[in-house]
């Protein structure tokens, strides 16, 4: 920040803090500050406004509101000032956690969209992650919020529940052929990773529990209402290598493309 002793004009003024002239038109507006006026009608800015100013300027980069910060510049209590910036420091805090969070969840999903990616149409044996998920039934909404419930609040993805016997069935050939999802999926949930083996639920009603198994892998395309063939060539490659089936299938939905392309994680217990 550059300034000179003599008075400073809006714009001079401005330019030194980095913001704009609308800006300090509001502190005045707002109370904060109290520029001279010249004959012309121009303002005027003191070595007192660019002292003020900056202490302005580092309570507002603290994020202390403008109705706060004219509060502050009423009080000669430092203990009244010391409290109001305590109690944004607890917001600083909160609002950290919450980046924090966010930044771990978009972590999680960057790396499931790159194995996804990795896998499509490829097939490894791998075991599972640790799965926490819950049957949506009627009421999408009032899951969700049961997963902001749990440590954390993780973000869940839609996924989809197949049982095992029904795969083995000609049934679910014949809908996956005939585009029919609503035949070949059992049960339609959310569902989150559990990396770390720390979320407990089970004093939580609805949540169900997967724990790591030995699965077959695999990334898959279908394009909605029209081609699920990706599912049958999975089946087929379980056939062909000899795989037993152990477990119902997991189908997590990984990214959608307006409504017409679906990428899936695909996770098959197998013996």
């Amino acid at each position: 920040m550059k300034h000179s002793s003599q008075n400073n004009r809006i714009g001079e003024l401005a330019r030194s803090f980095q913001i704009s002239s609308d800006t300090l038109r509001l502190y005045e507006e707002r109370g904060l500050l109290h520029p001279q006026r010249m004959e012309n009608g121009y303002r005027s800015y003191s070595r007192a406004d660019v002292i003020l100013l900056d202490y302005i300027r580092r309570l507002r980069d603290a994020e202390i509101s403008l109705e706060e910060i004219g509060e502050l510049l009423q009080t000669d209590s430092l203990d009244r000032i010391a409290s109001m910036m305590h109690r944004n420091n607890e917001r600083i805090y909160r609002r950290i956690q919450e980046l924090e969070r966010i930044h771990r969840d978009n972590e999680l999903y960057e790396r499931d969209v790159l194995k996804t990616l990795q896998m499509l149409d490829h097939y490894e044996i791998s075991y599972s992650p640790r799965f926490i998920y819950h049957r949506i039934g009627n009421d999408f909404m009032e899951v969700m919020e049961k997963f902001r419930t749990l440590p954390g609040s993780p973000e869940p993805y839609l996924a989809f529940l197949t049982s095992w016997d029904f795969i083995q069935s000609p049934e679910y050939e014949e809908a996956v052929r005939e585009a029919d999802p609503a035949r070949f999926i059992t049960d339609t949930i959310l569902l989150v990773t559990d990396r770390g083996g720390q979320i407990d639920v089970s004093r939580q009603d609805g949540f169900k529990v997967v724990e790591s198994k030995k699965c077959l892998l695999s990334g898959q395309m279908t394009v909605t209402g029209q081609d699920y063939s990706s599912f049958l060539r999975y089946n087929d490659y379980i056939r062909r290598e000899n795989y037993q089936i152990n477990g119902d299938r997991l189908t997590i939905c990984i990214s959608l493309q307006a409504y017409k392309k679906a990428y899936y994680q695909v996770w098959q217990p197998i013996i």
